[in-house]
């Protein structure tokens, strides 16, 4: 048995030397910081859990988006939803403006709504009754100009000396908030943006790892039954 078992016991030692030879370990990249000596972060907040109740109702709203559900959409829109900074016509105006009346599968809200709903936000009143997302709209510092400053999203955002992942890597950042450039839109490829950090030096990051203040942002208000979707628009 014992001779059994110190058999078995050098047959995984080989497999794993051999798996070690034929599928060698990526070494861990290191690189530095490129917030710049002033960096301001801006941590992801979502306040959203503090309410159970809001939290299922959430839930369930990122569900029915994901299905594309127009119905589940409409029970959970306010009348007086708005949905412009200007002239609005309740649910019906917002349905023909996302062209959801139309072709809703194809409408462009469902994946404008997803983005905002899954970067968490913030209560606007003590009773937790209405909830305002994303964090980057409730969160931003008032001292950066909203249509120059964008918000990091995530966490070791690598930043690229051209606008192209194969090009030389300057460094990272873990949501800081930089200056925008410029968009860099290429044909059948994904957008990127020249940033500027605190220190004043440039680089490209992927646009998708970003978000500007004033994109669309949305307000949600606790009714007697259940949320019910009262803003949804861009801007300051």
């Amino acid at each position: 048995m014992r001779g059994k078992l110190a058999l078995l016991l050098i047959l995984i030692l080989a497999l794993g030397f051999l798996a070690a030879r034929l599928f060698p370990r990526e070494k861990a990249e290191h690189y530095p910081d490129f917030g710049g000596g002033e960096d301001e972060k801006l941590l992801p907040v979502d306040q959203g859990k503090e309410n159970p109740d809001f939290l299922r109702f959430r839930e369930e709203l990122q569900s029915a988006v994901e299905r594309k559900d127009l119905e589940y959409l409409k029970r959970h829109l306010s009348d007086k939803i708005r949905y412009t900074f200007g002239e609005n016509h309740s649910t019906r105006g917002f349905l023909r403006a996302w062209k959801l009346d139309e072709d809703p599968s194809s409408s462009e809200f469902w994946a404008e709504l997803d983005a905002v709903l899954s970067l968490g936000g913030t209560f606007n009143n003590e009773e937790k009754t209405i909830f305002t997302a994303p964090y980057v709209y409730t969160r931003f510092p008032e001292k950066f100009d909203p249509f120059q400053h964008q918000a990091v999203i995530a966490k070791g955002v690598k930043v690229y000396e051209k606008p192209d992942r194969e090009a030389k890597v300057l460094g990272k950042l873990d949501y800081s908030i930089v200056k925008v450039q410029e968009e860099v839109v290429q044909k059948g490829k994904e957008s990127w943006l020249k940033i500027q950090n605190s220190s004043g030096e440039e680089g490209f990051i992927q646009a998708r790892y970003a978000r500007s203040p004033v994109d669309y942002w949305a307000s949600f208000q606790k009714t007697e039954s259940s949320w019910e979707l009262i803003f949804f628009v861009a801007g300051d």
